[in-house]
């Protein structure tokens, strides 16, 4: 038998590893329709939103589909989106002919089209409670007064007096502002000018009775003052003279949900 040797040589190659291009789409995209799913335009223009692939068309040819369907305006970098569903982009590298592909997802959205704000708690309760209720095609969240945002739409332990609800679309297709007020009455007062807590009242009584009547007497019994719900709250003072530091009654006649009630409590007049 013969041996036939076998030769080898080593060659070394060189491998150009191209990167894909990055398209980074957000999450999900609103788009802002009314109660009739007529588009209406979205708070600082987020609506129709504009699907961006953020690349340079000078190295980048770009093919836009809908649903599977091909779009014939589909040829730049962006695209305005008309329509709730889904849409594909495939890019091409012009120098490689590397490709690569996203999908953005558009969905209808809208401002609350349902709503409204009540306190589930009865006037005077320790601790208040405001629940809100929304509806509409929107993700939505929740504001108390100047408070953060929220998802729950139920607010709990809400001082007395009257608030401001603001529901709005997390997609920015709007918002609107309820009024709705708790019922309680102030422990204290301090009329003493300096535009803090210079008068005693209950705020936001209206609501629940405009024609309430507040009787205030001093620790003797006496009736120092007589206030209506829609009328100035007490500045401390009897036939024009000031009342000393002390603590006050008073009686409360209202009705409520149909039904006359009477609430008796005391405050303090601090000088």
């Amino acid at each position: 038998n013969l041996y036939e040797p076998r030769c080898s040589e080593v060659v070394e190659v060189i491998l150009k590893v191209r990167e894909l291009p990055l398209i980074t789409f957000d999450d999900v995209y609103g788009l802002c329709v009314d109660a009739n799913g007529n588009p209406i335009a979205g708070e600082d223009g987020v609506s129709p939103p504009v699907i961006d692939t953020g690349l340079d068309p000078g190295l980048y040819t770009f093919e836009w589909m809908f649903e599977g369907v091909l779009l014939p305006n589909g040829a730049g970098p962006s695209i305005v989106a008309a329509q709730a569903g889904e849409y594909t982009v495939t890019v091409t590298e012009i120098a490689t002919g590397c490709q690569a592909w996203a999908v953005a997802t558009v969905v209808l959205s809208s401002p609350p089209l349902t709503y409204s704000a009540t306190e589930t708690t009865m006037a005077f309760s320790d601790s208040h409670i405001i629940r809100v209720y929304a509806e509409g095609l929107g993700t939505y969240e929740y504001q108390l007064d100047d408070g953060p945002f929220q998802d729950s739409s139920v607010f709990e332990n809400v001082l007395p007096g009257s608030h401001t609800v603001t529901i709005r679309d997390v997609n920015g297709c709007g918002s609107v502002t309820l009024e709705v007020g708790t019922i309680g009455y102030p422990l204290y007062f301090t009329p003493n000018g300096d535009g803090y807590h210079d008068t005693w009242g209950i705020p936001g009584l209206e609501l629940i009775d405009p024609t309430a009547t507040i009787y205030i007497y001093d620790r003797f019994g006496k009736l120092l003052k007589e206030l209506s719900a829609v009328g100035r709250p007490w500045d401390g003072t009897f036939n024009g003279h000031q009342m000393p530091s002390s603590d006050y009654w008073f009686r409360l006649d209202y009705i409520e949900e149909g039904v006359k009630r009477q609430l008796k409590g005391h405050f303090t007049l601090k000088r």
